[in-house]
């Protein structure tokens, strides 16, 4: 059986940059959605999974990006060093941001695109369902997170449990 969620309040509002080789975007930003996908089988009391809680779990993980800097620590093209309380970035193409830290968001990602997001959501998502215990059941077999930047423009990222 598949359960499908998407609320109003599953979306984060992020400016970020793309930088590769031999080019850097420009800062911009994106009003993001996401939408959750839990495949299984119901368990005793009927359920796949307990969408309160599910639902509290994804509106938190997105309060965690929203009006945030999305910063990709494992970029090698980036120079990132902390001086107090900022953060200061330095490109290839030698520009130089200086943020708050408490307006960035450290993600452990090469590239803050939308595949890489929704790879970072999955596993932060898998990895609370089962501290809350959610995932104690052994009913639930995929997990698929979508993570748009516009209507219709995003990535899927599937993990099998």
């Amino acid at each position: 059986m598949k359960l499908n969620l998407e609320k109003p309040d599953m979306e984060f509002s992020s400016a970020h940059f793309l930088v590769g080789e031999g080019f850097c975007e420009r800062l911009h930003g994106h009003n993001y959605r996401v939408k959750i996908c839990v495949e299984g089988e119901p368990r005793k009391d009927k359920m796949v999974i307990n969408f309160l809680s599910l639902k509290a779990i994804a509106k938190k993980l997105c309060e965690e990006y929203d009006h945030k800097f999305l910063l990709p620590l494992k970029n090698p093209l980036l120079k990132i060093t902390e001086e107090n309380d900022s953060i200061k970035i330095e490109t290839v193409e030698k520009k130089t941001y200086v943020f708050p830290k408490s307006d960035v968001v450290k993600l452990d990602i090469k590239d803050s695109t939308c595949e890489e997001l929704a790879k970072d959501y999955c596993q932060k998502l898998i990895k609370k369902l089962e501290e809350t215990g959610e995932l104690k059941w052994g009913n639930i077999k995929l997990i698929s997170v979508t993570v748009e930047e516009a209507e219709g423009q995003g990535a899927t990222e599937t993990r099998k449990l």
